[in-house]
């Protein structure tokens, strides 16, 4: 079948025959007119759709507007129903010659013909010329006033979208898919041929990205978190990044949209805002797809109370539940993170409690909970019960929840210096340093540290900190509160077994404060001392260091305790100056008393006084007396701790010296009288052990059998015992000045 127009002007010849170019209108539309023609042949109807609409509302457009270029939907929709092969049915005699140039596609510009001439335009022509008078007349200020109504006025208005087929605006983006008619085969012109529906190719979109959305969840009481002013948010919406807008919420609780305007987004969840911005769209796009994510929450104020180092009401930035305690000081120890409480007033005028465990976090090492306070929560730390078995405190003051505020304690019991002191770190260790340290004394395996609530009730901890000593392992982390008192109980003595003292004066719990002491035995000045360090050798040194005489295998430490009770240690001092070994770091308390045993005749042979002599813990010097027809009369020696009788020999001219008989004469502690030892002189000269004794601090040489007769005699008659070392000197002093011819050339023998 062939159609030929009634006016065929610039006809050209094509693939498909000759055709013609008509004026625009016709040009547009005579492809539709042939081919629902050939497919109304074979039977096939349907009705008008939208399609015809949408396809012949351009043309009209490109004849009101002829400087326009011809749409490119037109021939795109021609080409798809064009049949593949129509032979001779689809050409036109036009006249035209193979010279001619190549037919000009329907897609390019056509030149505006001239204007046919003015027909009476048809009821239905005139119906979409308003329309389209309509659309072209929209400003930005009056584009959507049913909008800017529903959105201000209604204020929430409901979300359902609208059921209808898709809609493709050709041609003009502005356009209202509900402002336009539809069409059924009984309302179209009769003049126009009812166009088979075009079958769309379907646009394979690609799929959503879900930028994640922090929804704030408070437990299943609170619900989700609601927008409001000075929130930021972001509104993507997908295939139109020049519609995106990010910014904060006005105080009015709107914000303003590209194409939409101003939209409503007050006490909305951020699922129902998402909803309210993709139907404000869906005036203008198809099928909008609209995610919606809050960047940054508006500031919060929270009131903080219950266990906390600094109760009280913060301003938040973040509104997490770690910022408000860390405004607050961190929770004290006796906080009970497992039921952390949280009160909010809803707007309804209920009050919603939701408890939430924060210990779960810290001790399974997962994420905190999502929480967005708002304005006017109230956090509530509660007190840890009695019975915290299956607490972990030290977890928790390791963690960031936990206090970092300096407290005051008291510090009582085996201390250096018992009182009140501000621990800045809150540790039981800190406390015993900051109180001089603990006493030889303290049981450390028992430190109380008892807490007095607000409530009037007291709990009592027991803390172990001699077994981490013991074992090598960190000390318990048990942080301190306000008020709390920490008590060293007194090492009692069914507690000393087992329990090594040593270890403890070594560790940085032991006092470093002087202590008074009570020095006897044999050292060279017995009395009462203080000593610094609180050391036994320092009390040795002090009290003039030990005598030669003295047995360092059996240094007795006897000590007082408050209970009556009295304990006798025994320490060992000579195994380590002949092993080259440290002495034992024992420490003295106040009121000890340190006793030096005398060496027996049993010890005399694996004794190496010698040794100890030259050591450090006993007398640098010693003090000989001298008399002597040779020497000159009575004279003072000052001879090397550990001297021997040969050194006090040096002093004397052996020529003119009688050697033959010499006494030695010694102060005896234990009984208060002289004791009297005669001496070979020419033995000790050679060396033998017999001869050469060790001498000790005042002893009294006594050369020559007349002037050791003389003295003898003396001390025979003389009332003794002498009350101490020093009447014993005294006599030899007194006995020197008051015999004048003692020591006479003349009274040799």
């Amino acid at each position: 079948m062939q159609l030929t127009p009634p006016s065929c002007v610039n006809s050209k010849q094509s693939i498909y025959g000759q055709r013609c170019h008509l004026n625009p209108p016709m040009a547009a539309v005579l492809p539709f007119i042939q081919k629902s023609l050939l497919l109304g042949l074979v039977g096939i109807q349907s009705s008008l759709p939208l399609a015809l609409v949408f396809s012949v509302r351009p043309v009209f457009a490109q004849a009101a507007h002829p400087a326009r270029e011809a749409i490119a939907v037109v021939p795109e929709v021609a080409q798809a129903t064009e049949p593949t092969d129509v032979g001779d049915s689809a050409e036109v005699n036009s006249g035209t010659t193979p010279g001619e140039a190549a037919p000009r596609s329907l897609a390019e510009p056509i030149a505006p013909a001239e204007k046919p001439t003015p027909q009476q335009p048809t009821p239905y022509q005139q119906r979409l010329d308003r329309i389209r008078q309509a659309l072209d007349s929209r400003t930005p200020e009056n584009q959507n006033p049913p909008l800017k109504q529903e959105f201000e006025t209604q204020g929430k208005p409901s979300f359902s979208p609208k059921q209808r087929p898709p809609f493709t605006n050709f041609g003009n983006p502005g356009a209202r898919p509900e402002l336009l008619p539809t069409l059924t085969p009984n309302s179209a012109p009769q003049n126009w041929v009812q166009p088979i529906p075009v079958q769309q190719f379907p646009i394979q979109q690609a799929p959503a990205q879900q930028v994640p959305v922090q929804q704030g969840v408070l437990g299943s009481k609170f619900g989700r978190y609601r927008l409001g002013p000075n929130d930021v948010i972001f509104v993507n919406v997908q295939r139109f990044p020049n519609l995106n807008f990010q910014g904060p919420i006005t105080p009015e609780g709107t914000i303003v949209l590209p194409l939409v305007g101003t939209v409503l987004l007050r006490d909305l969840t951020i699922g129902e805002a998402s909803e309210r911005v993709r139907v404000a769209y869906d005036r203008y796009i198809v099928s909008p797809q609209v995610n919606l994510s809050l960047i940054s929450q508006r500031p919060v104020r929270v009131t903080v109370v219950g266990r906390v180092a600094n109760p009280g009401f913060y301003g938040l930035t973040s509104a997490e539940i770690s910022e408000a305690l860390r405004l607050a000081g961190g929770t004290l120890a006796s906080g009970d993170l497992r039921r952390v409480q949280i009160r909010r007033n809803s707007r309804s005028g209920q009050v919603i409690e939701q408890e939430l465990d924060l210990y779960a976090s810290v001790a399974q090492g997962v994420p905190f909970p999502d929480l967005r306070l708002e304005d006017g929560d109230t956090i509530t730390i509660p007190q840890l019960p009695p019975d915290i078995s299956s607490y972990d405190r030290t977890l928790v003051s390791n963690s960031t929840f936990a206090s970092r505020q300096p407290v005051q304690v008291t510090v009582i019991g085996q201390v250096a210096r018992p009182g009140f002191y501000v621990a800045q770190t809150g540790r039981v260790g800190e406390a015993l340093l900051l109180a001089g340290g603990s006493l030889n004394s303290a049981n450390l395996r028992q430190v109380e540290v008892r807490r007095n609530f607000s409530d009037g009730s007291v709990s009592q901890e027991v803390v172990d900190l001699y077994a981490p000593l013991v074992e090598g392992r960190p000390l318990p982390n048990l942080r301190l509160e306000e008020g709390d008192v920490i008590n060293i109980p007194k090492l009692s003595g069914e507690d000393l077994p087992g329990y090594d003292r040593t270890l403890i004066s070594n560790s940085t719990f032991a006092s470093r404060q002087p202590v008074q002491v009570t020095v006897i035995g044999q050292v060279a000045r017995p009395g009462f001392y203080v000593v610094q360090t609180g050391r036994v050798g320092e009390a040795l040194l002090v009290a003039g260091g030990s005598l030669n005489s003295a047995n360092l295998k059996q240094i007795g430490i006897r000590r007082n305790f408050s209970d009556g009770s009295v304990t006798q240690e025994v320490v060992d001092l000579y195994s380590p100056l002949t092993e080259g070994l440290a002495l034992p770091n024992i420490r003295l308390e106040e009121g000890d008393v340190v006793t030096i045993p005398k060496l027996s005749e049993a010890d005399l042979a694996s004794y190496d006084r010698r040794l100890v002599a030259t050591s450090n813990v006993s007398k640098p010097t010693i003090q000989v007396r001298l008399l002597s027809y040779a020497a000159g009369g009575a004279t003072t020696l000052t001879l090397p701790s550990g001297s021997t009788f040969r050194d006090a020999l040096n002093g004397v001219p052996l020529d003119a010296a009688k050697l033959n008989s010499i006494a030695l004469i010694r102060y005896d502690t234990a009984t208060g009288k002289a004791v009297t030892q005669e001496i070979r002189g020419k033995d000790a000269l050679v060396g033998l052990p017999a001869a050469d004794v060790p001498l000790q601090d005042n002893d009294v040489v006594v050369i020559g059998r007349n002037l050791v007769s003389k003295i003898t005699y003396t001390l025979n008659i003389f009332t003794q015992p002498f009350r101490d070392v020093l009447g014993f000197l005294l006599f030899f002093d007194s006995l020197s000045n008051s015999a004048s011819g003692l020591f006479q050339p003349d009274g040799r023998r």
